[in-house]
């Protein structure tokens, strides 16, 4: 009967020389011997076989074996190998290890981010609207991070896997993450407007609150004037005079200190069939 050995470095529980020797005496009695010899991994290799992280090492060598002896080597359940053939690709949304870009900037989610990043893998962060959660190891750490965070919080979603951030925003088009600094005294405003190359307005974009901040006001002026504030080197940077365009305004609650962020859509185009996304992470002291 074919059999195939799979090997790696380093072995505490069995040294390289004392499975090579038994890789020689038995195919001495049988030539039938194949051994697949992995790399030297990260961890222990006693639990090569069990760790997914280390599943593409070994398992297309498998399937090969098994295909040329006439047996089952195809994912018949892929999904219940999420870390080799069914991760989630990155969006390059932001880099993993950029706390500022989290699109919720909670106290407690940014802790439980940092203890995530310390984690081995598989290991998966998810985002809901008032709650985190992460979780590491096993087949898939997706999905017992899902339903932990969906027990605390709605629209929860994967925010990073691995080394990648997968997030992408729950609506469609771009999102922009932006980060403020501001007093527990001052009011922000973010001024949405709709300009063409001469920058004539457009239209006048229409602006609606995804998610609504923890520790502070909010609130949308539909229709008012105010001055674009695009930066080089965006050509609508010399637009310095007075236009049409929506106002968010955001005011933290009286004597709050520690961080916060929202979430709004804005109208993208004059038919209104496609948006963009922003999300606002605010320093308050």
């Amino acid at each position: 009967m074919p059999t195939l050995w799979v090997e790696s470095h380093p072995d505490s529980l069995v040294p390289e020389a004392t499975w090579r020797q038994m890789q020689a005496a038995y195919q001495k009695g049988d030539v039938h011997v194949s051994v697949l010899d992995v790399p030297t991994i990260k961890k222990d290799s006693g639990s090569l076989t069990g760790n997914p992280e280390n599943f593409s090492l070994w398992m297309p060598k498998m399937d090969a074996f098994l295909q040329k002896l006439g047996l089952p080597a195809q994912d018949v359940q892929p999904g219940y190998l999420p870390s080799m053939s069914n991760a989630p690709p990155a969006t390059h949304f932001a880099k993993i290890d950029d706390l500022e870009a989290l699109p919720t900037q909670d106290d407690k989610a940014i802790a439980q981010y940092k203890i995530f990043l310390k984690k081995p893998f598989p290991r998966a962060f998810v985002i809901g609207d008032n709650a985190a959660s992460s979780e590491s190891g096993g087949l898939d750490p997706r999905m017992g991070a899902l339903k932990r965070c969906a027990q605390m919080s709605r629209n929860c979603q994967l925010y990073a896997y691995n080394d990648k951030v997968v997030w992408k925003s729950p609506l469609h088009g771009q999102v922009a993450v932006h980060s403020i600094v501001m007093t527990h005294q001052q009011t922000v405003g973010v001024f949405q407007v709709s300009l063409d190359q001469s920058c004539k307005e457009q239209f006048v974009p229409k602006v609606k609150i995804v998610r609504a901040p923890l520790h502070g006001s909010i609130g949308i002026v539909p229709d008012t004037k105010g001055i674009p504030s695009y930066q080089p080197p965006s050509p609508l940077a010399r637009c310095t005079q007075p236009v049409h365009g929506s106002l968010v305004q955001y005011r933290p609650f009286s004597n709050y200190a520690g961080q916060d962020s929202f979430v709004f859509e804005e109208q993208a185009n004059r038919d209104n069939t496609r948006h963009s996304t922003t999300v606002m992470n605010i320093s308050i002291h």
